[in-house]
């Protein structure tokens, strides 16, 4: 799409979701979900003399949990549409869908983390978390460049651990990420 950066969008709270979930289909043009470590912060992440960094950022993490990503593409064609659809559409974000939260562990990136998805009973794809720290700081900077910081409480989605898929009614899917938890949900 000729993005050469990471892209942030809202996460409403009216769209966050408990596993195990059920999302209606109809409530979304088209609806795909990605895999993702999601993480709680227990403390605002305001502008600083310095940027944040993912040492700075790690002691905001209250909790991690396993998430699906709810997007809502629209059936963009990520070929030839132009990244203002993605802007528009606040990141294609349609929501989430989180599983229990455990402690973060310490003294650990939470990069590197393997995860499954299995989908109806199968697994479909497996993938390893990839410098959500990173990701966070990135984020964080952001938001506190927007005028709008990061809040204690507030979830963050730190990237996909499998590659985006299709849901179609009826299909269960659930997500593990070792040693975090998993992430369920039905597709009606």
């Amino acid at each position: 799409m000729g993005i050469d950066h990471p892209c942030g969008g809202m996460i409403f709270a009216s769209r966050i979701h408990h596993s195990p979930a059920t999302i209606d289909k109809a409530e979304f043009v088209n609806l795909r979900i990605e895999c993702e470590l999601a993480v709680r912060v227990d403390r605002e992440l305001p502008p600083g003399k310095t940027p944040h960094t993912r040492e700075t950022v790690r002691a905001a993490v209250a909790e991690v949990m396993a998430a699906f990503e709810l997007i809502e593409d629209r059936h963009a064609d990520y070929k030839s549409c132009s990244a203002m659809s993605l802007i528009a559409d606040n990141a294609w974000n349609g929501g989430i869908v989180i599983g229990a939260g455990v402690p973060a562990p310490r003294g650990h990136d939470l990069s590197g983390i393997a995860g499954r998805l299995v989908r109806n009973g199968n697994e479909v794809a497996a993938g390893r978390t990839d410098d959500p720290l990173g990701a966070l700081a990135w984020l964080a900077n952001l938001a506190a460049g927007r005028g709008r910081p990061i809040q204690a409480g507030m979830v963050v989605i730190t990237g996909s651990v499998v590659p985006t898929i299709d849901v179609a009614a009826g299909e269960r899917l659930a997500f593990a990420l070792d040693g975090v938890g998993n992430v369920s949900m039905r597709a009606r």
